[in-house]
């Protein structure tokens, strides 16, 4: 059976996919809010139905999230804007079709059924960086030969940065994906797991990779 995260904050919305698709033989579970999905992407999910309009988090987190992952179901987004431009841009961003709404139930079940006639995208289990390489199972940094376990969280900061080195990630970014801040927030919980990750790399004389950019956020690459 089929197993379809449906992430939509409009109960009335959500009900009328999740009644239909049931009824279709898939098995449906419906989340109102980006920071449930997030917690939910560890398990095994074979489409996934994002609305952008969340009440915590943009659903654009979410894809953000999934395009570093190593397991990367097909996703549909829906949304209130059918401008050609807006449309490109989720392309950009990662995802696999778009449905406007408001739409008909049988369109999206067409949708749902392309998007599980497509191979499985495949998302490298690693993200790299010169010698450093990221590794999922279990969670850690490889640097050279040797094997640095990190924490859940650590493992999300790296993720982010090492996606992309070079790339400023801002801080309110970190805090939505890695901790599920809908806004700034004063907590140091970055500022203490960075320093962990740190402390962690001291050893190898990578500590100094990790660079907070003042009033930007942090990069991870080899200064210079």
């Amino acid at each position: 059976m089929k197993k379809i995260l449906i992430v939509e904050d409009d109960a009335d919305v959500a009900s009328l996919i999740e009644r239909g698709l049931r009824e279709e033989g898939f098995e449906p579970k419906i989340t109102a809010n980006a920071k449930t999905a997030l917690r939910l992407l560890s398990g095994k999910w074979h489409v996934i139905i994002l609305d952008l309009r969340l009440p915590d988090l943009p659903g654009e987190s979410i894809l953000k999230f999934l395009n570093h992952d190593s397991y990367r179901p097909p996703v549909l987004i829906l949304t209130a804007s059918g401008e050609v431009e807006t449309k490109l841009e989720l392309f950009r961003q990662g995802c696999d079709d778009y449905l406007i709404k408001p739409f008909v139930f049988d369109e999206l079940l067409a949708r749902v059924r392309a998007l599980l006639k497509r191979p499985l995208r495949v998302v490298p289990d690693q993200c790299q960086y010169e010698d450093m390489a990221l590794v999922n199972k279990p969670h850690g940094l490889i640097i050279g030969d040797r094997k640095i376990p990190l924490s859940p969280k650590e493992y999300a900061i790296c993720r982010l940065l090492l996606g992309e080195p070079g790339k400023i990630v801002s801080r309110k970014e970190l805090l939505h994906t890695v901790w599920g801040y809908a806004e700034e927030s004063n907590t140091n919980f970055l500022e203490v797991h960075l320093a962990h990750l740190r402390k962690k790399l001291r050893p190898f004389g990578r500590d100094g990779w990790v660079q907070t950019v003042r009033n930007s956020g942090i990069t991870l690459s080899r200064p210079h």
